[in-house]
Parts: structure tokens; C-alpha cells; sequence
């Protein structure tokens, strides 16, 4: 049998990383029960009305000492513990709730977009909690546009493309957020089944690069 000798070199980086996660962890069952996750709204505007005519859900987290969470700190560990899952549905459930009341006092509502993890596409119940939300706040689906990364897409196609397509049949919009970052082509992206595209920056900045050349 042929030994293999593995060396493993000190990492403060690595400890840190480690020390971080243990530390997001420790906090997050409290954090939940407390209801510290919160949605903040980024406001879609038409540039040529300059009329607000939707919304995009963002999830802070607002802790009673720390103050604000940065999403760059708490969702990298959450995403690798599956934990995200559970975020996602707290933001979910309060952002239906807040249309619903919108609705009752007759307020005019928005389409506003939530995020989707790309964690759901291993979650099997993830669209009928979607379902359930729409049929329990009374908000209709068009009312809600659910966004997704273009990894989401690229990494588990087959599995969210049947789920997405099932979502939209309901009623949902659907969105890609991130375009341009990955490997996606715009002959694939006439094949899945989005209502809405968002261009990363980057992929539009040299789009139009040397004169669009």
C-alpha cells in the first residue's frame, strides 16, 4: 500500500474564514427567532416617466448590536450550510404580507422581485411554499417577480428549469439577474422561460467598448 504524506501550511486567512463562519452560525438561530432579517426595498424607476413602477426585495440583517450585516458577510456561509433556504422564506413571507396589507388599504402596489437562492433547487416543497404564500396573503402572482442568477440557471438547468416553468405557468414573472457574468449565450437564454433580463454592468461596459466595434 502506497503512504501519501499530506503537508498542510498555516493559514491566517483560512482561520479567520473559519472563525468568521463559526461565529455567523452562532448567531443565526437567535437571529431568526428574533425576526433580525429584513427586507430593504431598491426601487426600479423608468428612466423616461421617472414613475416608480417596481421593486427589488434585498434581505439585511439587522442585529441588535452589531447593526447591519452586510449580505457579503452572512449569505457565503448560510449558502454553503443550506440556511439560506430558510432566510429566503423569511424575506418570502414578509414581502407577501406587506403587498397583502398594501392591497387591503387600497395603496398602489408594485411588482416586486425576490431572490432565489440557488439553494432551492434542491428544496422539493420551494415552489408550493411560493403557491401557498400567493393563496394565503390573497396576493396575486403577477405581483411578484422572482429573480435568479445566471449560475442558478447554468448550474442546475434541468432541475429549475422545470420548477421556473411550473412558477411561471402559475403566474409568476421570472427574472435573471447577472447576465453577462457567466457563460450563458443569448441563444440559450431564448430558451428558459424569463420574462425579464438584467445585464451585469461589466458585460455592458464592454459591449460598448473601442465604439461597440
Amino acid at each position: 500500500t502506497r503512504l501519501r504524506h499530506n503537508v498542510v501550511f498555516y493559514s491566517e486567512e483560512l482561520n479567520l474564514l473559519m472563525n468568521h463562519g463559526r461565529e455567523i452560525m452562532a448567531m443565526f438561530y437567535p437571529a431568526v427567532k428574533n425576526r433580525e432579517f429584513v427586507p430593504y426595498f431598491q426601487p426600479k424607476v423608468d428612466m423616461r416617466t421617472k414613475e416608480i413602477v417596481g421593486g427589488e426585495a434585498l434581505v439585511r440583517w439587522l442585529h441588535p448590536t452589531m447593526g447591519i450585516i452586510s449580505p457579503g458577510r452572512f449569505i457565503p456561509v448560510l449558502e454553503k450550510n443550506g440556511l439560506i433556504i430558510a432566510v429566503d422564506f423569511e424575506i418570502w413571507t414578509q414581502i407577501f404580507a406587506w403587498i397583502s396589507k398594501r392591497l387591503k388599504e387600497g395603496k398602489r402596489v408594485v411588482p416586486i422581485s425576490i431572490n432565489i437562492s440557488r439553494m432551492h433547487a434542491f428544496d422539493p416543497v420551494f415552489k408550493e411554499r411560493l403557491i401557498d404564500l400567493s393563496e394565503k396573503y390573497k396576493v396575486p402572482p403577477s405581483l411578484v417577480v422572482l429573480e435568479l442568477t445566471e449560475s442558478t440557471f447554468l448550474n442546475n438547468t434541468d432541475a429549475m428549469f422545470r420548477s421556473m416553468q411550473e412558477l411561471r405557468d402559475y403566474g409568476f414573472s421570472l427574472s435573471m439577474d447577472d447576465f453577462g457574468t457567466g457563460y450563458s449565450s443569448l441563444n440559450m437564454i431564448s430558451s428558459l422561460p424569463i420574462d425579464a433580463l438584467k445585464l451585469d454592468m461589466y458585460f455592458i461596459r464592454d459591449a460598448f467598448k473601442d465604439g461597440g466595434n
